[in-house]
């Protein structure tokens, strides 16, 4: 049997134990599952043109308000640091005193089959907990959908008893680390989905008390960024991109947006300082302009100009105007796709049409001779539903008439 001891001993991720990488490594990267992993988001460069040019090359792909959200999920909360600060504050604070968050270390961006609602916004991290060093994993999941995942307590207990299958079978160990779900929401109603599987059964109030020992239990954090007030978001750590992105995110469909952001014009110099943060302030960028429908690029720019200064205006209005280019040459080549698709159904369709026309005229002819004019351009006319009829009468009628009915002398 292993014991706590032999359990705390386990080796996490090359990154978590602080060492280089090992074979049995129990939460390495599998490779099949990395082959079916999403590509990574890239960052946005700097204000250089090149740069600009190049990222927005390498950031084509993220064109959707879905794909922006989960981007800036993963650059904000996909950095240790900026996730221990964030976890510090959204974790109940009995939990959090339990955990060394300063151990966190990033396992990899997704350990989820596809079958369990993989998404690139989800992240799953190793730490220590401060009684015993023990590891325990947390899994963050990001939820921006505007409606409430009423399924989210199954979703999060998926994810968790597959992390404890992939722990045992990467080690020979029937004991497992326990795992946290977080779950990051900022979408627009109100939040009132399940927070424990068990209140998914269906499970009679008086039986509950008998049965709840012996029934599958599983409850989430939930971090309601849209409940959430101002000034905990604020406070939430010392890092200006871990602020400015929640700002972000909590104010992503509203109209206060941009004046939230300019509140934090010390922040947003902080990033600027540096080409770290410059890429940081680029991909807020992308997604104030991809999710926000009040973002105006040239009227966000224009109240940005006296934060940011006049010399980032023109990279500014250059990312957006390349991100836009992007999007409708995107949206063309989508276009053409979708159109070249439906013409090929069309006339793969019409082409069966005219395959029953040309064999419905055959078999009246061999059975009544020549096919008057009227007949063959009520054929011709005929729609797949109608050539299906005359064909079937066409084999027991006895006459033209039979099937069509009276025809002009």
């Amino acid at each position: 049997m292993t014991t706590d001891d032999e359990l705390a001993a386990e080796p996490l991720s090359d990154a978590a134990a602080g060492g280089p990488s090992a074979e049995g490594d129990p939460m390495a990267p599998d490779p099949a599952r990395e082959a079916e992993a999403e590509p990574a988001a890239a960052s946005v460069g700097e204000e250089a043109k090149e740069e600009i040019e190049d990222e927005t090359e390498d950031t084509a792909g993220v064109t959707s308000a879905s794909m922006a959200h989960d981007a800036l999920f993963k650059d904000l909360f996909g950095d240790p640091e900026r996730a221990a600060a964030a976890l510090g504050t959204s974790l109940p604070k009995e939990v959090a005193e339990c955990i060394d968050l300063g151990s966190l270390k990033l396992e990899h961006a997704s350990m989820v089959a596809k079958d369990l609602h993989q998404r690139h916004g989800d992240l799953l991290y190793s730490a220590r907990l401060k009684q015993d060093g023990g590891p325990i994993l947390l899994s963050v999941l990001f939820e921006h959908q505007s409606t409430v995942a009423a399924d989210m307590a199954w979703r999060a207990t998926e994810k968790a008893v597959y992390h404890a299958g992939q722990w045992r079978r990467r080690t020979g160990s029937q004991r497992v680390p326990p795992t946290l779900s977080v779950v990051v929401y900022n979408g627009t109603q109100t939040w009132t989905a399940a927070m424990n599987v068990m209140d998914l059964m269906s499970l009679p109030e008086r039986t509950r008390a008998a049965l709840s020992a012996y029934l599958l239990s599983f409850s989430y954090v939930l971090d309601d960024l849209q409940a959430a007030e101002d000034a905990d978001i604020d406070a939430r750590g010392q890092s200006p991109a871990l602020r400015l992105g929640l700002v972000a995110m909590k104010y992503a469909r509203s109209e206060r947006l941009v004046e939230r952001l300019v509140a934090h014009q010390a922040d947003i110099r902080v990033l600027l300082a540096s080409e770290q943060g410059r890429e940081v302030w680029f991909i807020l960028l992308r997604y104030i302009w991809l999710v926000n429908p009040h973002a105006d690029r040239d009227e966000l720019v224009h109240k940005l100009v006296p934060v940011v200064g006049p010399e980032m205006e023109a990279s500014m209005l250059t990312y957006g105007q390349k991100l836009e280019k992007h999007g409708y040459d995107q949206g063309v080549e989508q276009g053409v796709k979708q159109g070249v698709k439906q013409g090929v159904k069309q006339g793969v369709k019409q082409g069966v049409a005219q395959g029953q026309r040309v064999l419905l005229l055959e078999v009246l002819a061999a059975r009544f001779g020549d096919v008057p004019e009227a007949v063959v351009r009520r054929v011709e006319a005929g729609d797949p539903d109608e050539l299906v009829a005359w064909g079937k009468l066409s084999v027991v009628a006895s006459s033209l008439e039979d099937v069509f009915g009276p025809l002009p002398k």
